[in-house]
């Protein structure tokens, strides 16, 4: 990849102070034309960085890492606007191994941390994102 260590602390610095996803969508797809295949270290960053950005919504009450598993919870606000049968079409759609669950108002996705579960964090996040399966 790199054996610069500015290199390296540059691209660390940079995903750090991207705001929005559309950014480190951008940011990424410049890194892989620069360097070529990302790293899984790298990626890691910017899965990372994804999640927190993500988290940082409004919408979004948590995201936490419970028992080997990934657990959102979304606001009670967002649930309630949500078309939950929509939303759990697409969250089938995406995986079996995805549970929605209503608990006190919000909605709750959770699923197993697998070998590949970036994957499909990324998934749910498109869809919990997509203002197509919000009532509103």
């Amino acid at each position: 990849f790199t054996s610069s260590d500015g290199d390296k602390l540059a691209l660390y610095q940079a995903i750090r102070d991207i705001h929005s996803e559309e950014q480190l969508r951008q940011y990424e797809k410049r890194t892989a034309d620069i360097f070529g295949r990302i790293p899984k270290e790298v990626q890691q960053l910017f899965n990372s960085r994804r999640i927190d950005l993500f988290a940082s919504q409004d919408s979004v009450e948590s995201v936490e890492e419970k028992d080997n598993r990934i657990e959102i919870r979304m606001t009670v606000d967002w649930s309630h606007k949500a078309d939950g049968l929509k939303l759990f079409e697409a969250m089938s759609a995406v995986s079996r191994q995805v549970n929605m669950t209503l608990k006190n108002g919000a909605i709750v996705i959770n699923f197993e941390k697998k070998k590949h579960y970036w994957e499909l964090f990324n998934k749910v996040i498109e869809v919990l994102n997509d203002p197509l399966f919000r009532k509103d």
